[in-house]
């Protein structure tokens, strides 16, 4: 799950890698330089997102969970999505190229599958924004898997 904070100069990206209801990995990290758009800064996160991903599949794979299909990407930017999943929208994007390419890349490879999921419902934004205190705890119960019936996709 990916989001990124383009209200501040410099954007937050903030990952949270998922397995079995749980996060087991989570970052929220500024960007190196200054997003032109919001679609640049959630495909920034999920470059970052997916690099952990590649990662953490590779670490299962040497662990005997071996991964037969794609990981899911969950960005809350149909921008971003359209970048990481269609070669073509990269003529509209070419200053994120190098990151837009490598999105494509792993999807094209099966190693991930970018999906929209709106932004009200993404987990990852109790690390890149301030919440008011009711949002903030659910999104945290759902990071933690410590809620007993609901957990989907977003908390």
């Amino acid at each position: 799950v990916t989001d990124a904070n383009w209200e501040t100069s410099r954007s937050c990206s903030g990952i949270a890698i998922m397995l079995n209801g749980g996060a087991v990995s989570w970052a929220a990290k500024k960007q190196p330089a200054t997003a032109l758009s919001s679609t640049e800064a959630e495909t920034y996160a999920a470059a970052a997102a997916t690099a952990e991903v590649v990662w953490a599949r590779g670490l299962l794979s040497e662990l005997g969970f071996a991964q037969r299909g794609p990981t899911t990407l969950w960005v809350d930017n149909t921008g971003a999505v359209a970048v990481a999943s269609d070669a073509a929208s990269i003529g509209r994007s070419r200053h994120i190229a190098r990151r837009a390419n490598f999105l494509q890349n792993m999807h094209e490879s099966g190693e991930i599958e970018p999906r929209h999921l709106p932004g009200e419902d993404t987990c990852a934004d109790a690390l890149t924004k301030p919440l008011d205190k009711k949002r903030f705890v659910r999104l945290r119960e759902y990071l933690m898997n410590s809620r007993v019936a609901g957990n989907a996709a977003a908390g």
